[in-house]
């Protein structure tokens, strides 16, 4: 029934409803917090719920539908407007960029994670790393260099935004100040066909408050995150582009007294439809105001 007689779709509701263009004035004719709904093509509000459980989701398919049926033409139809891709203002993976699928979860000491839903601490969290050309360009050697330092700017970033404990909770970027240390080196270990393969390694030390967000709840204490990375990334330079990246980083994770160990794994996409989704601190910039917004269009 929903692949026949809907169709589906998964956005970010927050995201959305902030947008300022035909897609973000669309969805605010129905929705607008968390939930599941169901509209006609004109926007008219058919059906909305929070939650449905599992045994009466068919039946609220089925009152949606009987609902539309009874709408009028006009509002069946949608009236497609060619311009209105122009005006969109969803956040877009740079051009010629590089995007990177995030896992991470807690390897050791998951009470730590989420006193309020156990579950959700054996869970992995998931997220998307955007990166520039220019970014992704810093991890390549220069010239005969067959060691090198990558960016600093580029560190910090994957270490502010990017080792964020999100499972079972919503929290905010690391504040500048409590990134204490962050390095990643390069060292390249092959080069042949047109290959050049990097071996990566480096560390990141994060201290500061563990505070979900502004407007999410109450800190919950100090945190303590001191990271070892080791990967590796192979460019292929007819094609000027990087096929492979794996980056693992892990180490002890201490957070309000209580010891844990958490790892997060940096892997290269293979062109998935949630490449599209924005990373997570993208999302929050309108909360903390200080995640790059290159990416965006103005």
């Amino acid at each position: 029934m929903l692949q026949n007689d809907f169709i589906p779709a998964a956005v970010d509701g927050g995201m959305t409803r902030r947008r300022k263009d035909p897609e973000g004035a669309f969805y605010l004719k129905f929705a607008y917090t968390q939930a599941r709904y169901v509209a006609a093509a004109d926007g008219t509000s058919l059906a909305k719920k929070t939650w449905v459980p599992s045994p009466h989701l068919n039946r609220w398919m089925k009152d949606a539908l009987v609902r539309f049926e009874k709408l009028p033409e006009a509002s069946k139809r949608p009236v497609v407007d060619a311009g209105e891709i122009a005006k969109s203002t969803r956040p877009k993976v740079p051009a010629g960029g590089l995007v990177l699928t995030e896992i991470s979860r807690l390897l050791k000491g998951q009470e730590v994670a989420s006193a309020a839903n156990a579950q959700c601490a054996r869970l992995p969290a998931y997220d998307r790393v955007w990166l520039t050309r220019t970014e992704w360009r810093e991890m390549l050697p220069k010239g005969d260099a067959t060691s090198f330092e990558v960016d600093l700017k580029l560190v910090r970033k994957l270490a502010r935004f990017h080792t964020v404990d999100l499972i079972g909770t919503q929290r905010a970027p690391w504040p500048e100040a409590s990134v204490r240390h962050c390095r990643l080196a390069g060292e390249v270990i092959g080069s042949a066909g047109g290959t050049v393969d990097v071996r990566l390694t480096g560390a990141m030390l994060i201290e500061g408050s563990s505070k979900p967000a502004p407007n999410l709840g109450p800190d919950d204490g100090p945190v303590k995150l001191d990271l070892r990375l080791a990967g590796v990334l192979r460019y292929d330079q007819a094609r000027d582009e990087i096929t492979q990246f794996d980056l693992v980083a892990h180490g002890p994770y201490l957070k309000a007294g209580r010891p844990a160990e958490f790892g997060f794994h940096f892997r290269l996409t293979g062109a998935e439809a949630a490449d599209n989704v924005p990373p997570w601190a993208m999302d929050r910039h309108h909360l903390y105001g200080d995640y790059p917004t290159y990416y965006t269009r103005k």
